[in-house]
């Protein structure tokens, strides 16, 4: 079993639209199994097969996922959010700041065995590029964890969106490929 059929998945994050006449532009989070966007205040799309449709508002995001409720508290802090809460609901706390991503969260085995494993995720920015690492640790297994923003663009991982975006990412139960 591993995540996206890939021990290390590379996505990429941009904005899309934004002209100067625009009123809005569309952030996409796009990878192997992935094709997530946020639109104004909704992060919508898929991930690993999995249908997301997440409302934020200030302080909170809520609404549905492939595997049950979604009901967040996003708490503005000093540099970030933290973030508490049910995703597909099962408990989730995150913190989320420009430069990282730290939290834990319940999540099902794979997409075909929905008994929940705890795990825990520590992603950073690569210094002075668009990159991100880190790990994400599953039943004391640790996989490397890897994503881009390309184009390099004002995405910023301490906007209550993309914060979002990326938590629908990280949290979604990995695909189970049987082995030949």
């Amino acid at each position: 079993m591993n995540r996206s059929g890939l021990a290390v998945v590379l996505l990429g994050i941009g904005v899309i639209g934004g002209s100067a006449r625009a009123q809005t532009s569309v952030e996409q989070l796009v990878g192997p199994g992935v094709r997530l966007m946020v639109d104004r205040d909704v992060v919508s799309g898929h991930v690993n097969g999995g249908a997301y449709a997440v409302q934020v508002e200030s302080g909170n995001a809520h609404g549905r996922g492939p595997l049950g409720a979604i009901d967040l508290r996003l708490r503005k802090l000093a540099q970030g959010y933290g973030v508490d809460g049910t995703w597909n609901g099962e408990p989730v706390t995150f913190v989320v700041t420009a430069d990282s991503i730290r939290g834990s969260a319940d999540r099902p085995v794979s997409d075909q065995d929905r008994s929940v494993e705890r795990c825990r995720y520590d992603v950073e920015t690569v210094h002075g590029r668009a990159a991100w690492s880190g790990r994400e640790d599953c039943l004391e297994v640790t996989r490397p964890v890897r994503f881009d923003f390309r184009p390099r663009s004002s995405t910023s991982l301490d906007d209550e969106r993309t914060a979002v975006m990326l938590i629908a990412y990280l949290v979604a139960p990995p695909v189970y490929t049987p082995r030949r």
